[in-house]
């Protein structure tokens, strides 16, 4: 498939297999909106994408585990990318506690990054997606 000139919105593009998506992407001539929390990372990994494939990214902060996070998030990549033709669900919460033990608040964060966030902006790109 080829991808140049795409405009991709990546969720969890911050760490781990994200990070290489979007780098491998990006090698591939793709326009990125990465989204994470944590700018710094966001911003690191742009700039490690520009200086390897001279490729401009465009971080994105933001906690996909809420709607007005979900929302700022497709808000700035839209307007940084001039729209969406592809969206990788990447982004995802883990805690390594047995359930039993488990707080009710990261439960609640888990189901809401790992299953909600993934449901919800998939839904709200399906008409530019198709």
């Amino acid at each position: 498939m080829n991808l140049k000139d795409k405009r991709i919105l990546l969720t969890g593009a911050s760490g781990g297999i994200g990070r290489h998506l979007a780098l491998e992407l990006a090698a591939q001539g793709v326009r990125l909106a990465l989204v994470a929390r944590r700018l710094d990372a966001l911003q690191a990994l742009a700039a490690e994408i520009k200086s390897v494939t001279d490729q401009q990214a465009y971080p994105v902060a933001a906690d996909l585990g809420t709607n007005e996070g979900r929302q700022a998030a497709l808000d700035e990549a839209r307007r940084e990318l001039g729209g969406i033709d592809l969206l990788i669900n990447n982004a995802g919460v883990v805690d390594f506690h047995n359930f039993s033990e488990q707080d009710p608040a990261m439960i609640e964060r888990i189901y809401q990054t790992n299953l909600i966030a993934p449901v919800q902006l998939t839904r709200a790109l399906l008409p530019e997606l198709l």
